[in-house]
């Protein structure tokens, strides 16, 4: 699949600009008992396809009630804070300001070193409110430039959620409690290298954008 910025000469300068290191990669996800379809897979909000195999009472109910909110921030080094709702929760500026509380007490307890944060995180609805924008300046956080409609440049989007579909899809999933159990031994499986490559490779990437003047041409089955 190819995609194209709208705005080639502005994305070309934040990729210029993008010279620290990444230190947290932030995103919200959308989890259903289902199998996946691929012509929504780069949906902002990740919903799954309904599956053919699905039982006759499950196939009556209505979709909302088969979607989990899941919340994961990480960093070169393995996963920080990540949290897996209930059927039916919508996501709002509330929550997610919360849940930015609870990552920085996950963050005082698995990184005691780590004094200064960049923040990465795309232009969703909830990222750009003014609560969490607030909540990230009273932190002292320092937000990372990102363009919008550039998944190739989200580490979440070609690093993380993509491999975390296929594994879901590789198990039977009826119940919440399969799901949780199948999203913590992913996370927990992950050997170093594959945290870390996305620090690794977000840089070249940049250079890549600037390198094509913004127009950056995306296989994105291969990430």
């Amino acid at each position: 699949m190819i995609a194209v910025n709208d705005h080639p000469p502005s994305k070309t300068t934040n990729c210029r600009t993008l010279s620290r290191p990444i230190r947290k990669l932030p995103r919200e996800n959308w989890r259903r008992y289902s199998e996946l379809d691929p012509l929504r897979q780069r949906c902002t909000t990740r919903h799954l396809a309904p599956t053919r195999r699905r039982a006759a009472n499950a196939a009556e109910a209505e979709p909302h009630q088969l979607k989990h909110l899941l919340f994961v921030w990480w960093n070169a080094k393995g996963s920080i804070y990540y949290k897996l709702f209930l059927a039916s929760r919508t996501a709002t500026a509330t929550i997610y300001v919360d849940q930015l509380q609870k990552l920085v007490d996950a963050i005082r307890e698995k990184r005691l070193r780590r004094s200064i944060v960049h923040f990465l995180h795309d232009n969703a609805r909830l990222h750009v409110a003014s609560g969490t924008h607030q909540k990230t300046t009273k932190l002292g956080w320092h937000p990372v430039i990102h363009s919008s409609y550039s998944p190739g440049l989200a580490p979440s989007d070609y690093q993380l959620f993509r491999p975390l579909k296929l594994r879901l899809q590789e198990r039977k999933i009826d119940k919440y409690d399969d799901l949780k159990t199948a999203v913590n031994n992913f996370f927990a499986s992950q050997s170093p290298k594959f945290w870390a490559k996305s620090s690794s490779d977000l840089p070249n990437r940049w250079a890549r954008v600037t390198d094509l003047n913004g127009e950056y041409i995306v296989d994105y089955w291969w990430f």
